[in-house]
């Protein structure tokens, strides 16, 4: 995929790697962003989504690797927890640092 769009002149790519950081895969990147929400608003949607109860989201949750971690890992942390608003701010931010350090 990526000498795919290397080839094509692409310069950057998205990749949406749910496990990146715990397969060690961001080695193979530039940047790392992640999102991030509050422990409640993960449960919440991981239930919604599953159609899981808040217990089976929350064992789920407890295998990942914890969101403080990831947080700590990351080149960019994207809060998606808040107003949908709020988070659109931070995904414009993003594509402009994006756009400015790669032109």
């Amino acid at each position: 995929f990526l000498r795919h769009w290397r080839r094509r002149g692409a310069r950057w790519v998205v990749l949406d790697i749910p496990l990146l950081l715990e397969t060690d895969g961001a080695r193979q990147c530039d940047l790392v962003a992640v999102v991030s929400a509050s422990r409640g608003v993960q449960r919440a949607r991981v239930a919604q989504r599953r159609g899981m109860s808040a217990a089976q989201a929350d064992a789920l949750i407890a295998r990942q690797m914890p969101d403080a971690l990831k947080r700590a890992r990351a080149d960019i942390v994207v809060h998606t927890g808040a107003s949908l608003g709020r988070t659109r701010r931070e995904v414009r931010a993003l594509l402009r640092r994006l756009t400015r350090e790669t032109s």
